[in-house]
C-alpha cells in the first residue's frame, strides 16, 4: 500500500491510484484516475482536474477542487469542508455526497446519485436519465435540470430553486423549492412540501398532496393536481386543473380556455377571477368561500362573476374576529342567488348562517347579505342598530288647538282618538316602518308624526285638518345615532328632532344635537354616555323644549341612587341638579307642566304603582305632592286633554282597553275623564 502526497506548488499529470493505493493532494493533479479500491484525497489548496473515479474507488474533496471529474459506476466523491467539486458524470451507480460546506456543481447524471446534506449546496445540476438527486435536510439546490426519468427528492428541511423538470421531482413535509418550470413530461409531486413560483407547461404535470404552491401558473394543455391537504395561493389556470376532496385554490385566476374542476369536498376561496371562456366546475359538497377576514371594505369582489361558476357550490363566509365595518363585495353575476351562507371564523369554527337581507349579529357587529339590481351580492358589516323604541302610545294636538289627542301604535296602524271616538282615518304604516314621536314640523298648528324604517330613513306625517296625513322626507339616521325625542329646541314654533351617538367624538365622548324641523343638523355639544336622557320639555320656562338627563351611582349605605339633572338647551352647559331618588323606591314616570306655569315638572312612581310630582322651578326641585296609585293602569302618555293649560296624565286599562286621563291641577289629581275604549 502506497501513498502519493502532491504538495503545495507541484503538479502532477496522469497519475493511477490503484486499489489500496492512497493519493493527498496539496498541489495539482491533473489526468488522473482512482481506481478500483483506490481513494484520493484533495486538501484545501489542491487541485486535480479531469479526474476520473472508477469503480469502487473514491474521491474525498476536503478543502480542495475537483475539475472536470467523471464517476464511473460504485465511483464515489465526497465533497466537503469548503471543497468544490465540477462533475462531468456520474454513471449507473456511482455518486457524488456534498456535506457541510461543500459545493458541487454536475453537467449530467446518467443513472448515479448525488446527495446534498446539511450545509452542502449543488448549483447547476444536471439529472438525465435514471439520475438521481436527494437534497436532505439543510441542503440545496440551485439551477437544477432533471431530463426524462432523473428524479430528485427534497426532504424535510431541504432546499431548491429554479429547477426545470422534464424528469420527476418530490418535495416531501418540511422542503421547500421555488421557481419551478415543469416541462413536457416533467413531473412535480409535492408531500407536505412548499413550493412557489411555479410554472407548469404543456404536458407537465404537478401534483399536491398535503402541500403549499404560490404563484403558480398552469400553462395550456399543463395538468394540476390538488388533492387533500394541498394548498395553492396565486394561481393562474390557462390548462387544466383539478381539486380533489380536501384541496384549497386560494386566488385563483382562471383565463379563456382554461379547465377548473373542483370535486366535492374541495375549496376555492380567496379573490377569484374567471374569464369568458373558462370552465369552471364545482361539485357536489365542494366550497365557495368568501374570504373577507384579510381585506378591506371596498376591495374587488371575491369572485368577479358567479355565474361562470357551474354547480351548486356550498358558499361560506370567513370573518376574523374583529371584521372590519363596512361594505364587501362577494360576487358579481350573481343574479339570483338564495343560498345559504355559513359564516365561520378563521379556524373554521361557524359562527351562524346569512340569506339575503336577513341579517345577522355575529358579536359586537351586525352582518347582512344585500343582491343589488346590478347582480352584485355583498355583505355589510356595521354596528348593531340600536333597538328601536316603538312607543304604543302617543299624544300631540293633531286637530290643532290648544287640546292634545291620545294615539295608539298597534299592527301597522296609528289611530287618533278623542272625546269617545276615533279622529280622522287614522295613519297605515308600510311593512319595516314604526312611528317613533310626534311634534309639529312643518309648525302650522297640528302635530305630526315621525316616522322611520331599518335602514335609517326618516319621514315626517304631516297632519291635515281632516284627519289626512301627507309624507315628507326630512333626514336619515346613519349607524351608531339614535333619535331621543322630539322638541322645539329653538324656539322658532316648530318642532325638532333630538339625535345623540354615543361614540360620536370618542369612546368616551358622545355627540348631542338636533335636526331643525327634522331637517337642518344643530350641534347641542359632546356629553358622557354614562348618561340617560329620559325627557324632553321645557324645563326653565324660556319657551324652548330642553332635557332631562339620568345618572345611576353607588351612595350612602352602599344603595344605588339615580341623580336627576336638566340640560337647558339655550346654554348648552347649563346643566342644574333636580334631586337623587332611590330607583327601588322612586323612578322617573314621565314629565309635563303640571301646574300651568310654562315649565315642565317630573312625575315619580314608586314600587307599588303610586304617584307623585317633583315640582320644577326654572330647572331646580321647588315642591313634592303625591297623586293616587296606578297598579291595574298603563302609561298611555302626557298632554294637555281639556285644553286649560295645565299637563295630565293619560292611562290605559291592563284589562278594559279603556283609556282616560287624570285631568291635574296645580300638582294634584282633580278628576279622572274617560277619552275612548282603544281597539
Amino acid at each position: 500500500m502506497a501513498t502519493v502526497i502532491i504538495s503545495s506548488g507541484i503538479t502532477s499529470s496522469g497519475l493511477v491510484v490503484n486499489s489500496g493505493d492512497g493519493l493527498e493532494v496539496f498541489g495539482t493533479a491533473s489526468d488522473a484516475s482512482v481506481l478500483s479500491g483506490g481513494s484520493a484525497s484533495i486538501f484545501s489548496g489542491g487541485k486535480m482536474v479531469v479526474t476520473q473515479v472508477a469503480e469502487s474507488g473514491f474521491l474525498d474533496v476536503c478543502g480542495g477542487v475537483a475539475n472536470s471529474t467523471t464517476v464511473l459506476g460504485g465511483g464515489r466523491i465526497l465533497v466537503s469542508s469548503g471543497g468544490s467539486a465540477n462533475v462531468n458524470n456520474i454513471r449507473s451507480g456511482g455518486s457524488v455526497t456534498v456535506g457541510p460546506s461543500g459545493r458541487a456543481s454536475l453537467v449530467a447524471n446518467s443513472g448515479g446519485s448525488m446527495t446534498v446534506s446539511s450545509g452542502g449546496m449543488a448549483y447547476i445540476a444536471n439529472a438525465a436519465s435514471g439520475g438521481f438527486f436527494e437534497i436532505l435536510d439543510g441542503g440545496s439546490g440551485v439551477f437544477l435540470t432533471l431530463a426524462e426519468t432523473g428524479r430528485l427528492a427534497v426532504s424535510s428541511g431541504g432546499r431548491v430553486e429554479k429547477v426545470n423538470l422534464n424528469g420527476t421531482a418530490t418535495v416531501f413535509t418540511g422542503g421547500s423549492a421555488s421557481d419551478i418550470t415543469v416541462s413536457d413530461g416533467g413531473r412535480l409531486l409535492v408531500s407536505g412540501g412548499n413550493v412557489q413560483d411555479v410554472s407548469v407547461l404543456a404536458g407537465g404535470n404537478a401534483v399536491l398532496s398535503g402541500g403549499a404552491a404560490t404563484d403558480v401558473e398552469v400553462m395550456s394543455d399543463g395538468f394540476l393536481t390538488v388533492s387533500s391537504g394541498g394548498t395553492v395561493s396565486g394561481i393562474e389556470v390557462n390548462g387544466w386543473t383539478t381539486v380533489l376532496s380536501g384541496g384549497t385554490l386560494d386566488h385563483a385566476e382562471v383565463q379563456s380556455g382554461g379547465w377548473l374542476v373542483v370535486s366535492s369536498g374541495g375549496r376555492l376561496t380567496g379573490q377569484m377571477t374567471f374569464a369568458e371562456g373558462a370552465s369552471v366546475n364545482v361539485y357536489g359538497s365542494a366550497v365557495l368561500d368568501f374570504d373577507i377576514s384579510s381585506i378591506a371594505p371596498g376591495s374587488d369582489a371575491c369572485v368577479n362573476d358567479l355565474s361562470l361558476v357551474h354547480g351548486s357550490p356550498a358558499c361560506t363566509l370567513t370573518v376574523n374576529g374583529s371584521q372590519e365595518h363596512g361594505s364587501y363585495a362577494l360576487a358579481g353575476g350573481a343574479a339570483g342567488f338564495n343560498r345559504t351562507i355559513s359564516v365561520v371564523d378563521e379556524l373554521g369554527e361557524a359562527l351562524g348562517t346569512l340569506t339575503v337581507e336577513a341579517p345577522l349579529v355575529i358579536g359586537d357587529a351586525q352582518y347582512t347579505l344585500t343582491l343589488s339590481g346590478d347582480d352584485v351580492l355583498s355583505v355589510t358589516v356595521g354596528a348593531i342598530p340600536e333597538p328601536v323604541v316603538v312607543p304604543p302610545f302617543l299624544t300631540g294636538c293633531f286637530a290643532g288647538g290648544a287640546r292634545a289627542m291620545l294615539a295608539k301604535q298597534a299592527d301597522g296602524k296609528v289611530t287618533i282618538y278623542a272625546d269617545g271616538s276615533v279622529w280622522g282615518d287614522g295613519l297605515s304604516l308600510e311593512s319595516g316602518w314604526n312611528v317613533l314621536a310626534a311634534g309639529d314640523f312643518n309648525a302650522d298648528g297640528h302635530d305630526d308624526f315621525l316616522r322611520m324604517n331599518a335602514e335609517g330613513y326618516v319621514v315626517g306625517e304631516m297632519t291635515q285638518t281632516d284627519g289626512t296625513f301627507v309624507p315628507q322626507v326630512l333626514n336619515k339616521k346613519e349607524a351608531g345615532w339614535r333619535i331621543l325625542g322630539t322638541g322645539d329646541f329653538n324656539g322658532n314654533g316648530a318642532g325638532d328632532v333630538l339625535v345623540a351617538n354615543p361614540t360620536g367624538a370618542s369612546d368616551t365622548v358622545g355627540l348631542l344635537g338636533y335636526w331643525e324641523s327634522g331637517v337642518t343638523w344643530t350641534l347641542i355639544n359632546g356629553y358622557s354616555p354614562e348618561w340617560e336622557m329620559v325627557a324632553t320639555g321645557d324645563f326653565n320656562g324660556d319657551g324652548k323644549c330642553d332635557m332631562l338627563w339620568r345618572n345611576t351611582f353607588v351612595g350612602a349605605g352602599d344603595l344605588t341612587y339615580n341623580a336627576y339633572c336638566t340640560w337647558i338647551v339655550e346654554d348648552p352647559v347649563d346643566w342644574r341638579m333636580v334631586s337623587v331618588a332611590n330607583p327601588d323606591e322612586w323612578n322617573f314616570l314621565c314629565a309635563g307642566d303640571f301646574d300651568g306655569d310654562g315649565a315642565n315638572d317630573i312625575a315619580m312612581i314608586n314600587d307599588v304603582g303610586v304617584v307623585g310630582i317633583w315640582g320644577v322651578n326654572d330647572g331646580y326641585l321647588s315642591s313634592w305632592s303625591i297623586l293616587s296609585d296606578t297598579s291595574e293602569w298603563t302609561l298611555a302618555g302626557v298632554g294637555d286633554f281639556d285644553g286649560d293649560g295645565t299637563d295630565d296624565i293619560a292611562w290605559c286599562s291592563n284589562s278594559t282597553n279603556l283609556a282616560g286621563y287624570w285631568r291635574i291641577e296645580d300638582k294634584t289629581l282633580a278628576s279622572w275623564q274617560n277619552i275612548a275604549i282603544l281597539s
